[in-house]
């Protein structure tokens, strides 16, 4: 079966790409796979400094690097570093505004996907706000019809009813013709995620070192993580 590149993508700041990117790198190698992390927010790689550390707890299953994919150079040593690790699952992290860099080079990616034996999946991350379903529809307009993109609806911005709105709009249909799923991302306490970034944590990670009070928070939420990113990968698979 050929292996998957997941693009965590938003379009913009602040709607949660870093988090679901972290939680997909922990859950696939949790399952005994291969990772290849790729983080392309240079200014800010939190995933780059959330795994970095971690790669000797992973000895040749987990590989992190951040690269440049505003510029070809970057989706080059991508596609090399994707021949290279031909046995990792990659998850790449990208930056606010990664449309632009979509639009010019992923047709890069796209060429060489045959000869890597390798599929494209997108997890682009919602945040119930018009702007951001707008993004979401320009990137499946600029991205090829074949190409799967999952709706990930982050919690954070509110329950179901928050998200009413994209439910009704014409390009929630667009999502589940590419062979897409909508999947709701659960929010986590802000003071959780808080004492996580702080000491550069991974999930697991503070599931061990979290005092009773906060593990009890994150437990719960750690398994509804889980079963979202499996109905997300099922789907992909």
């Amino acid at each position: 079966m050929a292996k998957k590149i997941f693009i965590v993508i938003g379009g913009k700041g602040g709607v949660g790409k870093t988090i679901v990117s972290k939680s997909l790198t922990e859950q696939l190698l949790e399952q005994g796979e291969n990772v290849l992390a790729v983080d392309a927010d240079c200014a800010n790689p939190g995933l780059h400094k959330t795994f970095e550390k971690r790669e000797s707890e992973y000895p040749a299953k987990l590989a992190v690097y951040t690269l440049n994919l505003a510029q070809v150079e970057g989706w080059s040593a991508l596609i090399t570093l994707g021949s290279k690790l031909y046995d990792h699952t990659v998850v790449i992290d990208t930056p606010a505004g990664s449309h632009e860099s979509i639009r010019q080079f992923a047709t890069i990616l796209q060429s060489c996907l045959g000869e890597l034996d390798r599929e494209w999946v997108s997890l682009f991350v919602v945040s119930g706000q018009r702007d951001s379903v707008e993004l979401l529809a320009e990137y499946l307009e600029i991205t090829p019809r074949t190409h799967v993109v999952h709706a990930i609806l982050n919690g954070f911005f509110g329950d179901a009813r928050s998200f009413e709105r994209f439910r009704r709009s014409n390009t929630y249909p667009k999502v589940l013709d590419r062979q897409g799923t909508i999947a709701s991302f659960p929010a986590l306490a802000a003071h959780i995620v808080n004492a996580i970034d702080w000491d550069r944590l991974s999930f697991s990670q503070a599931a061990r070192q979290f005092a009773i009070g906060h593990r009890a928070v994150l437990t719960p939420w750690l398994s509804e993580v889980r079963a979202t990113l499996q109905q997300v990968r099922s789907a992909a698979a």
